[in-house]
């Protein structure tokens, strides 16, 4: 159809039609209408206003009847702009990618684990689909088309929109099209107490219920009677189900029946307890390959390990009660973190433990308790007669000796991790850092037998250093490990590794030469990644940031 124009009244305004637009009849008939209209519209600004109350009622009618038709035609202009931008020119197919990429945060999003201040208000900075779908009828079609918008969402149960929050569950997952859910579904405190006592088997644990077949990660902080609600349902069978996060809620008493419902979960492979003790969750521990869990006993740890014979990944957290437990093997454990726990319940676990698979260890004591001793790290991985390749320390004890005594036990290590809490009022603090000469456990020295960290790749310090510490020798140690000019093999198996990332926050109250600086910098510009920070002189050397302040 060829370009129209339509001139309108005294003030001249144009409109006008191009060849592509969506429907062409429906815009003749729409361009003939308004046409018509802008006759009457012309003769009522060139004649006077009526004076009877017929003629006047007629002209009101005529402009109530034109508004629609020029918001109809509005839209329609508007739609033809937004179909000139790039975006609306690409396939649905891809469009499809670049929407599941803006609202990936969401989709992705764990906020009873990653987000500090969970709640509505960080629910609103992120991107939905039910925003995506608000866009434009283009983006709707393919938000509401695509099941992989609606497998994964995140709700928090309020009493007063508990029914309405209901029907906009079974409809989202009505688009998902029967696959894998990943589900967040959380409560404040304040809410579980008006619906503590009697849940609503009606609402949204009816519809969780229902769709239990589908449930793929969950993470539930919840109260323990929804649980117990859950188990004489559909739910009491999750086939798909791999990975459980189950949450007490803060001061609940759990005076409920231990939780049974994972008992049947063939999938289950990961499983998260945080404020519940072994007793109080059955989960199939035969299967399970990665176990989290906080404020259990040393008993209650020696048990998961043993009834776990598949466990590869171990994190405890806020280790209780010392003195209890029995020795165990775990043979397919690789990796093992404890965190927020005394050096005390470390020492206990370690004594009992013995782990011919372990790889990576990851300690973390509580700053102001008593610290780790490297020692009983050492008889774990002497026992145990294993690889350790990734280390990771924060406040541990040397117990007098020189660090490198410990790392010639750690052949393997290719990632080593040291953090010292820093307290400038506790004299404790800089005596567990005496004698730690960071360039002394970086440097290559053949003539010490054994030599140490030969395959280390990537460091990381944080604490006071030595009073014999330089940053001139610092620069020597690094060229060296970055240069490896010795290339033959060391230990008669495997050469020296470069050191490619080396990374320190220094509590040092000593100033880098200029030579240093000019070392160093060489280093960055070679490749090598690099971030020095002296907490004291607030001086930064990184990879991204190639200058000095």
């Amino acid at each position: 159809m060829a370009s129209n124009t339509l001139s309108v009244g005294s003030n001249n305004m144009v409109f006008g039609f191009g060849t592509n637009t969506k429907s062409d009849s429906e815009e003749t008939a729409l361009l003939s209408q308004l046409r018509k209209m802008s006759l009457i519209l012309k003769h009522l600004t060139i004649t006077p206003l009526p004076s009877d109350r017929v003629a006047l009622n007629r002209g009101i009618a005529c402009f109530e009847e034109m508004e629609p038709l020029f918001i109809q035609y509005g839209r329609s202009m508007r739609r033809k702009l937004n179909s000139t931008s790039p975006v609306c020119r690409l396939p649905p197919e891809l469009l499809a990618e670049l929407l599941l990429v803006a609202c990936h945060d969401y989709l992705h999003w764990k906020p009873l684990e990653y987000v500090p201040h969970r709640g509505s208000a960080a629910t609103r900075s992120l991107t939905t689909p039910l925003f995506l779908g608000s866009i434009c009828t283009t983006w709707r079609e393919i938000v509401w088309s695509n099941s992989r918008f609606w497998t994964s969402f995140s709700l928090e149960v309020s009493v007063t929109r508990s029914a309405a929050q209901a029907c906009l569950l079974e409809e989202w997952i009505a688009r998902t099209n029967n696959q894998t859910l990943s589900i967040v579904l959380s409560m404040e405190d304040e809410e579980r107490n008006s619906i503590y006592d009697e849940p609503d088997d009606g609402g949204i644990i009816h519809v969780l219920a229902s769709h239990a077949g589908q449930w793929g990660e969950i993470d539930f902080k919840v109260p323990l009677n929804w649980y117990s609600a859950l188990e004489g349902t559909s739910a009491s069978y999750l086939p798909n189900l791999s990975r459980a996060i189950i949450r007490l809620l803060n001061d609940e008493d759990s005076t409920y029946e231990p939780v049974t419902l994972f008992q049947l979960a063939p999938q289950l492979r990961e499983v998260h307890l945080h404020g519940l003790s072994l007793p109080e969750v059955q989960v199939p521990y035969h299967q399970i390959e990665h176990f989290e869990g906080d404020c259990l006993t040393i008993q209650d740890c020696i048990e998961i390990i043993s009834q776990c014979p598949k466990l590869r990944e171990c994190n405890f957290s806020a280790l209780q009660s010392p003195d209890e437990g029995h020795t165990v093997t775990a043979q397919g454990l690789v990796s093992l973190i404890i965190t927020y726990t005394r050096g005390l319940q470390i020492v206990s676990l370690f004594s009992r433990l013995t782990s011919p698979s372990l790889q990576e260890v990851h300690i973390s004591t509580s700053s102001r308790g008593t610290p780790f001793p490297l020692s009983s790290l050492i008889s774990l991985v002497t026992r145990s007669t294993c690889n350790l390749t990734r280390l990771e320390l924060h406040h541990f004890d040397r117990e007098g000796q020189d660090l490198r005594i410990y790392l010639q036990h750690l052949p393997a290590l290719i990632h080593l991790c040291l953090e010292m809490p820093v307290f400038f009022n506790d004299p404790v603090t800089p005596t567990l850092n005496e004698n730690l000469d960071i360039t002394s456990i970086l440097e290559i020295d053949l003539a010490r037998s054994p030599p140490i960290l030969l395959h280390l790749q990537t460091f990381h310090y944080a604490g006071f250093v030595s009073n014999t510490f330089s940053y001139e020798k610092l620069a020597d140690v690094l060229k060296q490990r970055w240069s490896v000019i010795l290339t033959s093999e060391v230990d008669g198996s495997k050469p020296v590794q470069r050191l490619q990332s080396f990374s320190c926050d220094f509590i040092d109250f000593s100033a880098p030469s200029g030579a240093a600086d000019i070392r160093l910098r060489a280093l960055l510009e070679d490749g090598m990644c690099i971030h020095i920070k002296n907490s004291c002189w607030n001086e930064i050397w990184t990879k991204a940031e190639h200058y000095y302040h």
